[in-house]
């Protein structure tokens, strides 16, 4: 008996579990810097959402609830006791957020993606970090030392979802 796999499914799971995968990847590739390392999840995020928003949603909800299970998948191999914990968890949450305004109320345009992408997930990533910190030195510490490599990250994604579209 033969089982027929309904193609498109079978495809979405193995992107899903493929971007997961590399976002678990790009939270390692570290700098640190104080209070949030640099990492690349970002360019896997963006890499994501540009090449369909529904399954970068499931794609950081998987790479979430992982972390939340215990499994070590967030910056420096932390779990989400650890990740959740620090100051790193607004940008964490502004990936799904991102992700999920982006899915839910169908951006099409590639430009305005990318910029509800990086304000959502910088406006998350800032409020613990102005809660921490003040507004001021919150504003230096998590976004404007993040713009330059932000615009590299974000043109790179651009770049690799034309060559693979």
């Amino acid at each position: 008996m033969k089982v027929l796999v309904n193609q498109p499914i079978s495809r979405d799971i193995v992107l899903v579990v493929s971007f997961s995968v590399a976002l678990i990847i790009g939270s390692q590739v570290t700098i640190p810097f104080y209070p949030v390392p640099f990492t690349l999840q970002t360019l896997v995020l963006t890499l994501a959402v540009l090449y369909n928003s529904h399954i970068a949603l499931k794609s950081v909800f998987l790479y979430m609830l992982l972390g939340v299970l215990g499994l070590p998948v967030f910056a420096n191999w932390s779990n989400a006791a650890i990740a959740f914990c620090s100051p790193s968890v607004g940008y964490i949450v502004g990936m799904l957020v991102a992700s999920a305004i982006i899915s839910k109320i169908h951006i099409q345009n590639i430009m305005m993606k990318l910029v509800v992408l990086n304000t959502t997930v910088f406006g998350c990533g800032l409020l613990p970090l102005a809660y921490m910190m003040g507004v001021n030195d919150a504003l230096h510490a998590g976004l404007i030392i993040f713009i330059i490599p932000e615009i590299i990250k974000t043109t790179i994604a651009y770049v690799i979802y034309n060559y693979i579209k």
